[in-house]
């Protein structure tokens, strides 16, 4: 899930971003659907950058990263995890 995550992570864009060029991790909870769907995504609390902690959750929200396979939970439908996604300018 992580490298999934990592994978779509964009760097913010901005002006501000260009001028701050700010980097950090994010840490992220995410409720996922058996079959990879972001059913919510929660930045835990940080002291990265704002516009970092956007561009994680936008990354969260849109992840699709596959099935997972029946019985890795048990019964249940859906599943929590932390994922940390880092940031660095380029």
């Amino acid at each position: 899930m992580r490298a999934c995550l990592q994978d779509l992570a964009k760097y913010p864009t901005s002006k501000e971003a260009r001028l701050l060029k700010p980097s950090g991790d994010v840490p992220i909870r995410l409720t996922l659907a058996r079959n990879g769907e972001v059913r919510a995504a929660v930045a835990e609390p940080t002291s990265t950058a704002t516009m970092l902690v956007q561009a994680a959750l936008t990354t969260a929200r849109r992840a699709q990263c596959g099935a997972f396979p029946t019985g890795a939970w048990g019964e249940a439908a859906e599943h929590v995890f932390t994922a940390v996604i880092e940031f660095r300018p380029q």
